[in-house]
């Protein structure tokens, strides 16, 4: 084993300035160790054989040689001169956006404010952290803005289209729309009479079309006989009241319905005499 022989000076100004001498060259080291690093992976001198160059033949491994690598490739131009800083430091400052590494921080666990020259390696990793969260809020901060910004022009977008289609309303001839109105009783009924005997259009070109005194007598005279031929023919139902209360089904309702629109017949037809001041004329009941 080789020992140093050296006799080490007692004047501790000499020992100061040894020693600073040696840190000098210690970062300068660091900076010449990476700029051949990046040599011989940019130019292929291991012919394909970088990691294990790396790992063999100067005993480094390949993550610390790219860390030197990205020490010289940011610090270099600025900091190989003049550094005494730490291999560790050196590389957490480089990992730093190039506008921190020339400003002071404060230090979140003590509250210090230092340049990034005078801080450990523990206090630069807390900086980068706390960097790290500020421009993640603010990206979502501006994020945010941004959708404000966005709802607002859409907001603004969907006013203009509501007050066009204001104007276009008030300046817009009002448009009359004619509704034509159901009357659901007298639709009910004119289904029902047309159920039983068919659609009214079948008369329309067949009914008579009566004028002058002789035609309406002889229209009175036709409906007496036929009604008088009618009652004489179902007249004997009356004696079968008790069976005829008993049918039941769809009998019974037909029965039933077809009584119901006679019994409106007759109210119509005696209304209108009525209301004609027909006073002088009866209803003559129909016998067997």
């Amino acid at each position: 084993m080789n020992e140093i022989t050296d006799v080490l000076s007692s004047d501790i100004t000499v020992i100061t300035a040894e020693i600073n001498s040696y840190k000098q060259i210690a970062g300068n080291a660091i900076f010449e160790i990476g700029r051949r690093l990046k040599h011989v992976k940019e130019n292929d001198l291991a012919h394909g054989e970088w990691t294990k160059w790396c790992e063999e033949e100067i005993k480094l491994p390949m993550r610390h040689a790219n860390k030197f690598i990205r020490v010289y490739d940011e610090l270099a131009e600025k900091w190989s001169t003049s550094t005494t800083l730490g291999f560790e430091v050196l590389y957490q400052i480089a990992t730093l956006p190039p506008e921190a590494r020339e400003q002071a921080h404060t230090i979140p666990s003590t509250g210090e404010v230092k340049t990034v020259d005078e801080m450990t390696v523990r206090e630069l990793r807390e900086v980068k952290k706390a960097l790290k969260e500020a421009q993640e809020a603010a990206a979502k901060a501006q994020e945010r803005a941004q959708r404000a910004e966005e709802a607002v022009q859409q907001a603004k977008s969907t006013e203009r289209v509501l007050r066009q289609s204001i104007e276009e309303l008030r300046n817009r001839e009002p448009e009359i729309e004619y509704v034509e109105v159901v009357d659901e009783e007298s639709q009910r009924k004119l289904s029902e009479y047309e159920q039983r005997f068919g659609s009214l259009d079948v008369y329309d070109n067949s009914i008579m079309r009566i004028q002058g005194e002789t035609e309406v007598v002889g229209a009175a005279l036709s409906f007496a006989e036929d009604v008088r031929t009618f009652v004489k023919k179902y007249a004997f139902i009356e004696t079968y009241t008790r069976e005829f209360t008993d049918i039941n089904g769809a009998a019974k309702r037909e029965y039933i319905s077809a009584i119901n629109i006679m019994n409106d017949l007759m109210y119509r037809l005696k209304r209108n005499i009525e209301e004609n001041d027909y006073a002088d004329f009866t209803i003559i009941e129909a016998t067997n």
